[in-house]
């Protein structure tokens, strides 16, 4: 028999065969045929346990300070539970991935010209480890529902019992209280568009 390297390559389809040793059969290591897509399902699982969005404005606290993210009603389960302030316990050691959008931007009308920046990051066990993102508007006068939505997607190695949470605050020369995350009805029959919103997976 000639040696495998001396074979002819070619592109795996998923039906294709390998040839390897069956671990759990009797007798064990017994030689059997796995095909390609079944080794492919073998890959890393990924498993959504967080699906939470808020469809309330979200005024900024004051200029300055750090208002908490809320992501709706409290929920639970056996991998990691979020209450209405927006604290997410991760009640399973492992890694997450986890994606997070904000409508960000001028949610009332001013009566000045309000130029501002708005900046967000994470908290961990009350220590900022996410790092901070920043947006500038320049709104006009009397204009609002001004927004853009920023979505951030990353990896999080989770402790058991670890809580996170996210928070943002405005910098600002005009007035305060008409900024920060807005829920925003799209009509022509698009779905609302939520002040926040997050997904989280277990991988």
């Amino acid at each position: 028999m000639p040696k495998i390297s001396s074979y002819t390559t070619t592109a795996p389809a998923s039906g294709d065969l390998l040839i390897g040793s069956d671990v759990n059969a009797s007798p064990t290591n017994s030689t059997k045929n796995f095909t390609v897509s079944s080794v492919l399902a073998l890959g890393t699982p990924v498993t959504q346990v967080l699906d939470s969005s808020s469809v309330v404005d979200q005024v900024v606290g004051g200029l300055g300070s750090i208002t908490k993210v809320k992501f709706g009603s409290a929920a639970s389960n056996s991998n990691i539970s979020i209450d209405d302030l927006g604290n997410i316990t991760f009640l399973v050691e492992g890694n997450y991935l986890i994606e997070n959008t904000f409508n960000v931007g001028q949610i009332s009308a001013s009566g000045v010209a309000v130029p501002f920046s708005l900046s967000y990051g994470g908290f961990v066990n009350e220590i900022q480890a996410i790092d901070s993102k920043t947006y500038r508007w320049d709104i006009a006068a009397n204009q609002a529902n001004h927004y853009n939505t920023k979505s951030d997607t990353f990896i999080f190695q989770a402790t058991a019992n670890d809580i996170l949470y996210f928070g943002f605050e405005v910098s600002s020369v005009g007035t305060t209280g008409t900024q920060g995350l807005g829920a925003y009805a799209a009509g022509f029959g698009l779905s609302e568009i939520p002040s926040s919103q997050i997904k989280i997976y277990k991988i």
